[in-house]
């Protein structure tokens, strides 16, 4: 699941000891590894992260064990005031893989994701959170599907919820479900080109909304598959858990999604009440 981490003298969740807190924000600034590029990344992994030291390392580590090759991981910054780029920093001068570093002052998840897309080069895109973990085989399974059909636009695994601090097993809570987290699935780029991006005037929902956006064009195909993805990791302070306003913002995001249907099919909006007009 996730995996133990010992890279000379970091361990998991923490920084190297020289490594100092950031105190003042930085202009934008975006570092890439000298590791050898291929020519066409294939496969990019979107990774925006805000004061992640305490998980950063697992969740790259479950990215590079990965054996499907190539793949480059583009890391926006969001303006960490952490140990979070000094972590990062180790994996850009190992140089296991390509590693885009993009530093900014912070801006929010939804403005993270779309510079993340803005900097990609691989031709299907996927993310994880800082937080959560890969399962072993998800790009494998994943890239499986999307080079056999080549009219598939997107395949999504299951997640699995876990309670777990550096604990590798971690404990399982409730069975794999079908969710929107984007780190469960991988889809072509050309999906994006076709909806767009996130919208950065959600504070909560930005992935909601844009599943949504996906599911109504019937001509972008895309699966859903019974294999473990992704690792969702629960420690209290995620963001959307038991959280009125990040469910408040989700009902937004569906009503908003309803009325878009209604008006496409010339239907009367839906009101504030959620009742139509």
């Amino acid at each position: 699941m996730c995996y133990d981490v010992a890279v000379d003298d970091m361990t998991v969740g923490q920084p190297a000891p020289a490594a100092q807190p950031e105190t003042t924000t930085k202009p934008e600034q975006t570092i890439v590894s000298h590791h050898m590029m291929p020519a066409s990344p294939l496969i990019t992994i979107i990774l925006p992260v805000y004061n992640g030291e305490a998980f950063l390392a697992e969740a790259i580590e479950s990215v590079l064990q990965q054996p499907y090759r190539p793949i480059e991981i583009v890391v926006v910054n969001d303006g960490s005031t952490d140990g979070t780029a000094a972590i990062v920093q180790h994996y850009v001068d190992n140089e296991r893989a390509p590693i885009v570093h993009h530093r900014q002052p912070n801006q929010g998840l939804p403005a993270s994701l779309n510079r993340g897309l803005a900097l990609a080069a691989g031709e299907w895109i996927t993310f994880i959170d800082a937080d959560d973990c890969w399962a072993g085989d998800k790009l494998a399974v994943q890239t499986a599907h999307l080079l056999a059909d080549p009219t598939l636009a997107a395949v999504w695994g299951t997640t699995q919820m876990f309670a777990g601090g550096d604990d590798s097993q971690g404990i399982m809570l409730g069975a794999p479900w079908h969710g929107t987290n984007l780190g469960s699935g991988l889809f072509r780029r050309s999906v994006f080109d076709r909806i767009g991006a996130f919208d950065v005037t959600l504070d909560h929902g930005e992935d909601l909304d844009w599943y949504l956006r996906l599911k109504s064009h019937a001509e972008l195909r895309q699966i859903k598959v019974a294999e473990i993805a992704l690792f969702y990791r629960y420690h209290g302070n995620n963001k959307w858990l038991g959280q009125p306003d990040a469910l408040l913002q989700n009902l937004q995001v569906l009503r908003k999604h309803i009325g878009r249907q209604r008006a496409e099919a010339g239907s009367p909006s839906v009101t504030k009440g959620g009742l139509p007009a």
